[in-house]
């Protein structure tokens, strides 16, 4: 179903009315993204209470708080792949969320329960470990399917700058809940108390099955608005066959193709072999952010543990808790997505610079390793003194300000580039294959945990280093992703045709 709505400008032009229902899928990413961020440590721009949860009522060490917290992450970025081959394939975008939706809430509810176990005599680790289970079911499955279900309001072409506005707009919405969470956990975590404890956790997480069952409640509001496409059924499970198919005949025949998808044409459709090629070649293309996402998420925690060896008291009537330095990232995330979208974009676009998403991405990259390298000049000064907290906590803000920059470029510009670069039948697939890298990053994250180097400081440096190489090569992939031909590809869809043009030049 498709509501075009159009308006007639002042010169008498039709227009497309901007689709205001996303606004029901921004409150929603909003409200979810605060239940999420406030039971984990970081994820796009970092909210604390599940690392420290670990390791204050769980009784972890730091090292195994930090492999439970990147382990709870790989299986939310693993579920992608699951969320996008059910709605591309079986319930659509807008049913999978719903459904899933209700699963987020029952592990919400279960991991509140396990907040009190203690108290109630029940094994506190099993029962919050089946939760965690269920909320990474949950939100690991949506992850491909809120943003593209919100981009598929916009009518392309005609609609391609609103659409970008879009994918800004949406992770603004996902700054705004992690703002909020920031504010609201830690303080609840620390200031209330409940049970004898001096922590409350337990209402932390009560407030968290609230703002999820609201999301549920607002993105159900909005569905007699929505454009809502089918799915085409088992989509995905042919394009995996076809992979695998031309996998194994490309090692058994002896012929020359151009492409060793080629090989499948005798099994499958030139239709199903061409939106193959563009997915394989969108992956290719960003398998390199496996990295970023191994230093972006790993300094959920790294970084945590560091602002614990720092001063938070700014005045004597203000106190910074190290779960509530990630507040301040947040907060310039707010100011920062509107700076680049509306002023620093254009700026550049004036003089030819980073007008491609890929060239954004590579900036972030970058920029990236200039965090680190900040991180690990602070951990050095941290290392010099012998007595903790003599430092101020506001020496992490350096490390903060570039990395907001990197996350801006890098993050919307993926989200931006996974999408409209997909065939038009796989948009969730593809989006989940972004989220997969998140997956592959955090095990990359806990395969250098468990190395086990016992300096910080060069930890963060080779970290800095490895993200210098990965980065050159993902900029050579990018380069030869613009060189590559557009694919033009012909649709039959009953007996009329309609053409789409999937081009490389983002």
């Amino acid at each position: 179903m498709n509501k075009v709505l159009t308006e007639k400008s002042k010169d008498g032009k039709v227009m497309i009315k901007y689709p205001k229902q996303v606004i029901f899928v921004c409150l929603y990413e909003l409200l979810e993204r605060y239940t999420f961020y406030s039971i984990r440590t970081i994820i796009l721009i970092k909210i604390a209470i599940l690392v420290l949860y670990f390791s204050d009522v769980l009784k972890m060490t730091e090292d195994e708080a930090t492999v439970y917290f990147h382990s709870f992450i790989i299986i939310a970025y693993l579920l992608p792949i699951l969320g996008g081959w059910v709605a591309d394939s079986w319930f659509g975008k807008f049913w999978t969320i719903i459904y899933l939706s209700c699963i987020y809430v029952a592990g919400v509810v279960i991991l509140t329960i396990s907040s009190v176990a203690p108290q109630i005599s029940l094994p506190g680790k099993p029962i919050c470990m089946v939760g965690l289970v269920l909320i990474a079911i949950g939100t690991g499955t949506l992850k491909p399917c809120v943003v593209p279900f919100g981009a598929d309001q916009f009518i392309i072409p005609e609609q391609n700058h609103e659409l970008d506005e879009f994918f800004s707009l949406f992770y603004w919405c996902i700054n705004v809940g992690s703002v909020i969470a920031c504010f609201t956990s830690p303080l609840i975590r620390s200031q209330v108390h409940c049970f004898g404890n001096i922590h409350c956790y337990s209402l932390a997480f009560t407030i968290s099955t609230s703002t999820i069952v609201l999301a549920l409640a607002i993105i159900t509001m909005g569905k007699k608005w929505y454009t809502i496409k089918e799915a085409h059924h088992n989509v995905v499970s042919q394009f995996f066959c076809c992979l695998g198919y031309g996998l194994w005949r490309k090692i058994k025949s002896h012929d020359h193709r151009n492409h060793w998808l080629d090989h499948a044409d005798d099994k499958f459709s030139q239709e199903l072999i061409e939106d193959s090629k563009i997915i394989v070649r969108i992956f290719t293309v960003i398998s390199p952010a496996i990295i970023f996402w191994a230093l972006n998420d790993k300094q959920s925690s790294r970084w945590t543990f560091q602002a614990r060896k720092l001063n938070g008291e700014i005045v004597n009537w203000f106190k910074i808790d190290p779960d509530q330095m990630t507040t301040l990232s947040s907060l310039l995330v707010l100011i920062a997505v509107p700076i680049f979208q509306r002023g620093i974009y254009p700026v550049l676009g004036k003089f030819g610079l980073c007008k491609s998403l890929l060239c954004r991405m590579a900036a972030g990259g970058f920029l990236m390793c200039v965090t680190f390298l900040i991180a690990a000049l602070l951990q050095s000064q941290i290392e010099l003194h012998k007595s903790e907290f003599q430092l101020s906590i506001v020496w992490q803000l350096p490390q903060y300000i570039v990395l907001v920059c990197a996350e801006i470029l890098f993050v919307v510009s993926g989200t931006n580039f996974a999408y409209t670069q997909s065939p038009i039948n796989m948009k969730s697939l593809v989006t989940s294959l972004w989220f997969l890298t998140v997956s592959l990053g955090n095990i990359v994250a806990c395969i250098i945990v468990g190395i086990g180097i016992n300096d910080l400081t060069l930890e963060f440096v080779i970290d800095s280093c490895i993200m210098a190489f990965f980065m050159t090569i993902f900029s050579f992939l990018a380069y030869r992703f613009y060189q590559s031909e557009p694919v033009l590809i012909v649709h039959s869809v009953g007996s009329a045709e309609s053409q789409r043009t999937i081009t490389s030049r983002t």
